[in-house]
């Protein structure tokens, strides 16, 4: 394991927009962070880094995209929920 994979922790989350969309994907919470989703969260950057992303609109819950790296604007999130 890559030295850099010790100090962080991947961890999947579905985020509810307030434009009607469902994104699943990983978070990575630093070492810095305490392994808490929280911190990540109310720390001062405007946008969330989500990996392994799809997006689904909620009304159809039909997939609308899938990409390797989703930029999402924490202020256009309603909801995070943390996926066991």
């Amino acid at each position: 394991m890559p030295e850099d994979d010790a100090k962080r922790e991947k961890v999947k989350v579905h985020i509810y927009t307030s434009t009607h969309h469902r994104i699943e994907g990983n978070i990575v919470i630093h070492e810095g962070y305490r392994g808490r989703l929280s911190d990540v969260l109310n720390d001062g950057r405007v946008f969330l880094a989500v990996s392994e992303a799809k997006l689904y609109d909620t009304t159809s819950g039909v997939m609308v995209s899938q990409s390797r790296f989703l930029s999402v604007n924490k202020s256009a999130a309603s909801v995070i929920v943390p996926v066991d």
